[in-house]
């Protein structure tokens, strides 16, 4: 007992930032080098959570780092359901075995999800915090609420469709855990070096599957197999495209193209050769994953960035990093190969709106989504379903051929959550940045205001990203916001 007090006490008095963020990178390492089955997952989490909460004797301080730990690992409890037997398509057999169906799972962070949920209800129960609501918290709300309600009287399959929408109830449940702390700069300060560590594990990750041309065979891994690639015009054959914990390799370089100019502007009011490591890293493995989408919706968001900060903060970049010849040359010898490796995917792009391209496809897709708008406009198909109605209303139509929701993300929204939610989702975005513009405005000092461009470049980031695929990381997105009221930069 003597030992086991001794050792809580050390504990306790070590810095809860880096506390916090070592430990979460050594339980993502923990979880590849050890390869536990899911209870130990679960368990290995828990641990973090109770050791980050004996440091800290903050609840809500040890629930968002577990949380952000767990966000990226999408293994647990796994159950399929089948939607569609694809029996009038034998063709389709060899991709689709199982028919069209859905993957319902139980993650880590969910359990973390609901246990912040229930803190948060506690809270508001016994009423020890209050707080001012703004337009983004009414049409956050107001967005799950439809989604629900559109579920239940549109959905074929209502318990299927809801499951769909947990990823919106998790980003209600994380933008109100934030907002009743007051957003302290002492919670927020914790989520950039924790999105540094899973930047670093995520591109370790990516790394290691391309050396090895498939995925490690570590339980987190969603995919055991290499995904199938290069059977498009517009793809480069016998490529292997890395993709860390995701399911696909364009998840993997949206989320780093996400977060990777954020960290970028941290790391320019917070150098060291850790922030610049992590960024070369995160550059890296976007390169990697082959992900068109990520690079156009990085690029985007960088132009704006830069220009910000050379034409309205007057900053000369060059001094700012300090390069000297040593730095352009360590540079060129990681960026000049990556560039090289990315070519052919480039060149390929060209061939991108013929047929079986990546451009074509979704000008089809868009087509015949259009037709399941009109049939229901006001409540769409269900979240998760317009793939199943689109080859029911179309038996010769492109998702016979390609069963999989339409890659872009408003367009989904629209059809499967008719008119009011994508209403509803866009007026969500157009707050969103017009709190980030409020909190630009605001900002008394030039570290601040180079840290909320970062947040304006990665928000614009995610939001071009979900034009091109049938996806948009709303958590990060709400993370994002609520970051624009650090005050104090550490």
């Amino acid at each position: 007992m003597t030992i086991l007090k001794n050792v809580l006490k050390k504990i306790q008095l070590l810095n809860s930032l880096s506390f916090a963020v070592n430990a979460s990178l050594l339980t993502l390492f923990t979880l590849l080098i050890f390869n536990p089955q899911n209870k130990e997952i679960i368990a290995l989490f828990s641990l973090l959570f109770l050791l980050v909460f004996l440091n800290s004797r903050n609840i809500v301080h040890s629930l968002l780092v577990t949380f952000l730990t767990s966000s990226t690992i999408f293994v647990g409890k796994t159950h399929y359901y089948q939607l569609m037997s694809l029996r009038e398509f034998p063709y389709l057999k060899e991709l689709y075995p199982f028919g069209v169906g859905t993957v319902l799972i139980i993650r880590p962070v969910d359990v973390i999800t609901l246990l912040m949920l229930l803190y948060l209800l506690v809270v508001i129960f016994k009423r020890k915090t209050g707080f001012q609501l703004e337009k983004i918290d009414f049409a956050l709300l107001l967005y799950f609420v439809w989604l629900v309600l559109a579920n239940v009287f549109a959905s074929p399959h209502i318990l299927i469709s809801l499951y769909h929408t947990t990823d919106v109830l998790q980003a209600v449940i994380l933008h109100f855990s934030l907002k009743i702390q007051g957003n302290k700069s002492k919670i927020l300060a914790v989520i950039p070096p924790i999105f540094i560590a899973i930047t670093v594990f995520q591109s370790y990750l990516a790394i290691q599957q391309l050396i090895n041309s498939a995925p490690l065979g570590k339980n987190i891994e969603m995919l055991h197999l290499s995904p199938a690639y290069g059977q498009a015009i517009d793809e480069t054959y016998f490529t292997f495209r890395p993709i860390g914990t995701f399911i696909h390799s364009n998840n993997l370089g949206i989320y780093l193209s996400g977060l990777i100019v954020f960290l970028l502007s941290y790391s320019l009011v917070n150098p060291s050769w850790t922030h610049l490591v992590s960024f070369l890293l995160a550059f890296a493995a976007i390169v990697i994953s082959l992900s068109r989408t990520a690079w156009i919706s990085l690029f985007c968001g960088s132009l704006y960035f830069f220009y910000s900060l050379e034409h309205v903060l007057k900053i000369n970049l060059i001094h700012r990093f300090k390069f000297d010849k040593l730095k352009i040359l360590l540079l060129s010898i990681l960026i000049v190969p990556l560039l090289i490796y990315a070519l052919p995917r480039v060149s390929k792009t060209a061939l991108t709106f013929r047929d079986s391209g990546g451009g074509y496809l979704r000008i089809k897709q868009a087509q015949e989504i259009v037709t399941l708008v009109r049939i229901s406009p006001i409540f769409g198909t269900g979240s998760g379903m317009s793939t199943l109605k689109a080859i029911e209303l179309n038996k010769k139509g492109v998702f016979t051929s390609f069963p999989d929701q339409i890659h872009n993300h408003y367009l989904l929204v629209l059809a499967e959550n008719g008119t009011v939610g994508l209403f509803l989702l866009l007026a969500l975005i157009l707050f969103h940045f017009h709190g980030l513009e409020g909190a630009l405005h605001k900002a008394r000092n030039v570290k601040n205001k180079i840290v909320i461009y970062g947040l304006i470049a990665s928000s614009i980031i995610m939001v071009l990203s979900a034009f091109s695929q049938p996806f948009l990381y709303l958590s990060i997105l709400i993370i994002l916001y609520n970051l624009k009221n650090i005050n104090r930069l550490n």
